[in-house]
């Protein structure tokens, strides 16, 4: 028997808290994803995908109808033998090299053209997977800091996550036993109590550091007890879900992903008395816009990669380094994530943290000087 689930529950608490956004109205969105590793768990002493990558659901939505992407495809001059438009086919390579990518350009400056917007889910997996140690044993006097005392523990842990993966490994993270709660707790003080950080952020630390010490008393530590041994990310459904049971008048168009369609299968998604039907899985190589979706989700892919990977000390000397096409297509990439955020800010939902989010703004800004030069 299939579980139901009312949406509206959720929904109108989302909405409530985001008025700005528009849930209601009935777009057509096309998905893709980037970096998918289905899940995301500890074997062999290691993670089994890339941590400093984004998992990344998204593409290309509209109010109205799609354009000719024929007259895209004879712009970008793909050999006759491409079949199935790509990522591949239009850039290759790291950010840098991406950027680099006149295909990339005319693609960019296409959509930048067109009455069509852009949509993602980006998920920094790491931090995902880590987060759930704040949730468990921060106390409510601190609930203000929640999203700096996460932003800390991912920024102390990022240092070395090399060192840190066989204390998860040995706890069986995120599924700790509670005669190991102390154990645990303790040995990952020491990772804090090692770690050097900015001393003006030395009061979070402090908070963290009180916080673990007495979650070694504790009866259970909420979010990270009675899960999946060493499995960090089980699935990537909640994602998918969202998509459809927040814009739930809208119609959406999905790769196949055959897990995530098994989980689809097992529930029955309500609208009050009436079951959710707005979805729709379809083979990419018969559909040309879940194909350009795929090119969204690489380059944005390539994006947060690149943030994750970057220090915020460095940043502006790397940018400074492009040659001019690589600042046109940056200029355009961000001008094409702010119209489609201005058409609707609930079209781009990024789970990072604070340092980077930051970086990503500090680009943004970057963008908006170089535009005035190129």
């Amino acid at each position: 028997m299939k579980i139901r689930i009312d949406v509206n529950e959720h929904r109108d608490a989302l909405k409530s808290m985001n008025p700005h956004c528009d849930f209601d109205s009935n777009f057509i969105f096309y998905y893709d994803e980037s970096n998918n590793p289905r899940k995301v768990h500890i074997e062999n002493g290691v993670f089994n995908s890339p941590h400093n990558k984004n998992f990344i659901l998204g593409g290309i939505v509209t109010k109205s109808t799609f354009p000719d992407f024929t007259n895209l495809s004879n712009r970008l001059k793909l050999q006759k033998t491409v079949n199935e438009v790509k990522f591949k086919h239009i850039a290759q390579g790291d950010f840098f090299s991406c950027l680099n990518s006149q295909k990339l350009n005319t693609f960019l400056k296409f959509f930048l053209d067109e009455d069509i917007s852009i949509h993602f889910y980006s998920v920094n997996i790491l931090y995902f997977g880590l987060v759930d140690i704040i949730e468990s044993i921060i106390p409510d006097e601190h609930i203000n800091y929640h999203f700096l005392l996460k932003n800390i523990l991912y920024k102390l842990v990022k240092i070395d996550v090399d060192s840190v993966i066989p204390i998860l490994r040995k706890y069986a993270y995120p599924n700790i036993k509670k005669d190991k709660f102390s154990d645990f707790s303790k040995e990952f003080l020491d990772i804090v109590l090692t770690r050097k950080i900015d001393p003006q952020f030395n009061y979070i630390v402090d908070i963290i550091k009180s916080s673990l010490t007495k979650s070694a008393k504790m009866q259970t530590l909420q979010f990270i007890t009675n899960e999946k041994d060493h499995t960090l990310i089980d699935n990537f459904f909640h994602f998918y879900q969202d998509r459809i049971t927040t814009f739930i008048n809208s119609n959406h168009t999905f790769d196949h992903e055959l897990k995530i369609e098994e989980k689809f299968n097992e529930i029955e998604f309500l609208d009050g008395k009436n079951i959710l039907s707005n979805y729709t899985f379809l083979d990419s190589p018969n559909e040309v816009k879940i194909q350009v979706s795929d090119v969204i989700c690489g380059i944005i892919g390539k994006l947060y990669e690149f943030v994750n990977n970057i220090d915020i000390d460095n940043l502006f000397n790397s940018l400074e380094n492009f040659n001019t096409l690589q600042k046109e297509n940056i200029v355009s990439l961000f001008q094409l994530i702010q119209k489609s955020e201005n058409k609707n800010p609930a079209f781009i939902h990024i789970f990072q943290s604070l340092d980077d989010i930051t970086i990503i703004r500090n680009i943004h800004e970057w963008t908006k000087t170089v535009d005035n030069n190129i």
